[in-house]
């Protein structure tokens, strides 16, 4: 269990919103990397991992998708 907003949630809670979740039903595809780029925290580095994405599926850096946005932001 964990405390979000004040809230318990538990972990039967998140697989059941994730198995019912039509986003995560049925992945488009799924990428296995060595490692995540990490920014100077040593946190993930959202921005270089959206790059690489694009990069690995053949998109223009400067033509990011909608569907990008949702992992920078």
């Amino acid at each position: 269990m964990f405390i979000c907003g004040g809230e318990n949630i538990y972990p039967g809670q998140v697989e059941t919103l994730l198995e019912n979740h039509p986003a995560f039903a049925n992945p488009r595809r799924i990428i296995i990397l060595d490692a995540l780029p990490l920014g100077g925290t040593h946190t993930v580095d959202c921005k270089a991992l959206a790059a690489h994405l694009d990069k690995l599926s053949g998109v223009e850096e400067s033509s990011q998708t909608e569907q990008h946005k949702d992992i920078i932001e």
